[in-house]
């Protein structure tokens, strides 16, 4: 019986260094894959932040077309009657 006895104690020992080994690499490959997961989640917030920028960017650019053309609009105006009055004033001279 001893040799049956030490032949099951072996292998119970045996065993659990085995079930010890596979739980130590299943730790470590769960760790991995949080640490994936994690980088992957920092990685969508900084996609979703620079999108939000990127859009707040574009409507800056937006308004500031928007003025620039307004200011056009308005300086040209301003040039228009300026040499409207040049020319009336001209006229008054010449004739």
């Amino acid at each position: 019986m001893t040799e049956i006895e030490d032949g099951w104690f072996a292998f119970k020992v045996v065993w659990g260094l085995l079930v010890t080994i596979i739980g130590f690499l299943s730790m470590k490959t769960i760790a991995r894959v949080d640490k994936l997961e994690e980088t992957r989640v920092q990685k969508e917030d900084h996609e979703r932040v620079s999108a939000q920028a990127r859009d707040d960017h574009q409507r800056a650019i937006a308004r500031l077309e928007d003025a620039l053309r307004d200011t056009r609009a308005e300086m040209h105006a301003g040039f228009n009657r300026v040499f409207t009055r040049l020319d009336e004033f001209a006229d008054r001279f010449a004739g």
